[in-house]
């Protein structure tokens, strides 16, 4: 049974992008440190998944308790009153 190849450790994942940014670049002199730093950052956005807010269909739908409560409430849905008259 054949043995599995090993994974690459990090630094060996950083080489390679850093290297693909290096030739993407035409192969530019002294920017090593460059193509280094944006592979650590590259490497590093896609192990951490984008964070979506959590949105049920339901809970969407449903209506806040403060637009029900105002929905409910008599004081707010019935016309203005004005204050009677008096007379002198």
């Amino acid at each position: 049974m054949p043995t599995p190849a090993p994974q690459p450790t990090q630094e060996e994942r950083v080489r390679a992008r850093a290297y693909q940014f290096w030739l993407e670049e035409g192969r530019p002199e002294g920017r090593a440190d460059i193509h280094w730093q944006r592979a650590v950052e590259s490497l590093a956005a896609e192990a951490i998944p984008e964070i979506a807010p959590a949105v049920t269909p339901l809970a969407a739908a449903a209506p806040s308790r403060k637009k029900a409560a105002l929905k409910m409430s008599p004081a707010k849905t019935s016309p203005a009153r004005k204050a009677p008259n008096r007379k002198k």
